[in-house]
């Protein structure tokens, strides 16, 4: 029983060793490697979005990265439970399970990540509803693609990443239901 007990004892001692000159080794890198890129999951049935993302994300040194790239809402979830992302960009209208169901289902099972929602759809009809139902933000495609890193950046950072139109029309809905 001893032996058995000096394996384990030597085995977790030598593991955290390893752990502790790993973290030191990593203080003598370079402070820019350092910097933490942005992990970014792509939910959407577009092509073309997921390589100019990609593309720009590369070229442009945004500080985001697209760890993955999904066409349905059932890939969405195989993915989000075996890649770490910091956030999830999710399409309202793409094959399989309806987005609204995604995004409550993602907020049930991955409360830490936030959903940022981008779409084509007006967010005047569709983005209070994603808000309520747990979403970070609401972007529309038609906005450019620097305006989407700003909006990853800000929900990363914690915020809420809607427009001034939403943004009004959520205050004057609040007001409403407290009268």
């Amino acid at each position: 029983d001893s032996d058995v007990l000096f394996f384990f004892f030597f085995v977790f001692s030598s593991r955290r060793r390893h752990t502790r000159l790993r973290r030191d080794w990593s203080s003598d890198v370079c402070s820019s490697d350092l910097m933490k890129k942005i992990k970014v999951i792509l939910a959407d049935d577009h092509d073309l979005l997921h390589e100019c993302l990609a593309t720009l994300a590369i070229r442009d040194d945004s500080g985001i990265q697209f760890v993955g790239n999904v066409k349905n809402g059932y890939d969405l979830f195989k993915v989000v439970r075996n890649v770490e992302c910091d956030i999830i960009l999710l399409d309202i209208i793409m094959p399989g399970p309806d987005s609204l169901d995604i995004l409550k289902t993602l907020k049930i099972e991955f409360p830490q990540i936030p959903v940022l929602i981008v779409s084509g759809l007006s967010e005047d009809r569709f983005a209070v509803r994603y808000l309520k139902a747990g979403a970070s933000g609401y972007f529309c495609k038609e906005r450019s693609f620097d305006e989407l890193f700003q909006s990853i950046k800000k929900v990363f950072n914690g915020q809420t990443a809607i427009s001034s139109s939403i943004s009004k029309k959520m205050r004057s809905e609040e007001h409403t239901s407290e009268l």
